[in-house]
């Protein structure tokens, strides 16, 4: 690509990698919070087995 054709690219590139990241950490938290509920639902045995 021409250089002056690329100027615009990297802040896309950019904006959308720190997209991808926050859907990243959110999916992370989300499949903690999921845990977490999971844990709670446990019967204490299974609990504390694990």
């Amino acid at each position: 690509m021409h250089p002056a054709q690329n100027i615009g690219q990297p802040r896309l590139a950019n904006f959308q990698a720190a997209n991808f990241q926050a859907a990243n950490f959110r999916t992370a938290n989300f499949q903690v919070a999921n845990f977490r509920v999971a844990k709670l639902r446990m019967p204490p045995l299974q609990y504390d087995s694990c």
